[in-house]
């Protein structure tokens, strides 16, 4: 049978045997989903399943007690029809620009870089030229970038990112970004010529939000938080965009002022970040706003023993954020920053809601991934 969507469903049977179970199966799994049915001594009759069934195929199976199988039929729900014209999403992220200018001869300095790493972080410039190309081809109403922008924090870098999202600007299709561990206040920003390596100018807070000024850092079009580089913007009427900056730039340290180049890449909300996040979230739910969260670091695990792994791969504290979120109505976050694609979902502690955790892999990762978003119905569907 093929059922429209949200379409009341019934079950006749007859001539079962007493004490048969009927189960119902969601695609090939082998273990039915809660709902089902024992006979008991009335072997003809309906099982009324009403009108849960998402979309997808179905079977529905009759076995005896002893676990053989009687009888089974299938049965396919449609998917949902789109009530309207989609709002469209590119998904991007840790596309990690090194300027052509920074890459001025490869050789022992640049292979001393790059010799534990993986990103192809000589073809990064093309990569990030091809991406804005494709953009521009398929024409989304909005490109989200998820961090990790440059190499290792260089101006040159962020400057050559604004301008080829002042590129899409141009042709009518908005950006907004966030900084990644790599972005912002980072000691490691250098230029490479063969055997030598010299520190080049990198940038604190405020110019990184100087720079992306018209990505998410307008302060007449966004709300800002006072301490961080978060903000939520309104891209269209009715969406809000929480665009959260979790990394701990403000730490990292210089070795001409503090004695040692180093850098934190583990993310972390400072406490009244979490609470501006909290405020913001609360003020556009009151007003029927849907809430999406774009951020580096993942909320939820995404392959087993993740941080134990990646000491970094996820938001520190995320076992206590994740359920405060869900509180107040996000339920969905776009990450990246371990360069995989993957979409994970968490729950609170009594299994009645759950938060999606999407993150994208890198643009210089094999195989540079991106993604697509579409809302739908007032942006109730994803």
């Amino acid at each position: 049978s093929l059922l429209e969507a949200k379409e009341n469903v019934t079950i006749t049977y007859s001539g079962l045997e007493t004490a048969t179970n009927i189960y119902l199966y969601q695609d090939e799994a082998l273990l039915p989903l809660e709902e089902s049915l024992t006979t008991d001594k009335q072997v003809d009759g309906t099982w009324n399943i009403g009108q849960v069934l998402e979309p997808g195929r179905y079977k529905v199976r009759a076995e005896k007690e002893d676990g053989e199988g009687v009888d089974s039929i299938r049965l396919t729900v449609k998917d949902i029809p789109f009530a309207s014209e989609p709002y469209t999403m590119m998904l991007v992220s840790d596309i990690h620009v090194l300027h052509p200018d920074l890459l001025v001869k490869e050789g022992k300095a640049f292979d001393n870089a790059v010799s534990s790493d993986r990103k192809m972080m000589a073809e990064s410039a093309r990569a990030f030229d091809a991406l804005i190309d494709t953009i521009l081809l398929y024409k989304p109403q909005l490109v989200l970038v998820s961090g990790d922008l440059t190499k290792d924090g260089e101006r040159l870098g962020h400057e050559y990112v604004a301008d080829g999202l002042h590129r899409l600007m141009d042709a009518g299709i908005s950006s907004l970004v966030i900084p990644g561990n790599h972005d912002v206040n980072n000691p490691y920003a250098a230029s490479y010529n063969g055997d030598e390596k010299q520190h080049v100018e990198e940038v604190n807070d405020s110019e990184f939000a100087a720079i992306y000024k018209d990505f998410g850092y307008d302060e007449q079009k966004v709300i800002r938080d006072t301490v961080s580089l978060s903000y939520m913007a309104e891209p269209t009427q009715g969406l809000c965009v929480l665009g959260i900056d979790a990394t701990q730039w403000y730490l990292n340290k210089h070795k001409d002022t503090d004695g040692a180049d180093s850098r934190y890449d583990t993310g972390r909300l400072l406490p009244s970040t979490l609470q501006w996040i909290l405020d913001r979230a609360d003020e556009a739910k009151a007003s029927n706003k849907r809430v999406i969260v774009m951020m580096h670091y993942e909320i939820i695990e995404h392959f087993n023993n993740a941080t134990s792994m990646l000491s970094s791969a996820i938001l520190a504290d995320a076992d206590t954020i994740a359920p405060l979120l869900m509180e107040h109505g996000i339920h969905v976050v776009m990450t990246g920053h371990v360069h995989i694609s993957d979409i994970a979902v968490g729950y609170n502690t009594q299994m009645t809601d759950s938060i999606i955790d999407i993150t994208t892999g890198s643009t210089i990762t094999y195989p540079a991934h991106f993604r697509w978003l579409q809302l739908t119905d007032g942006f109730s569907r994803m």
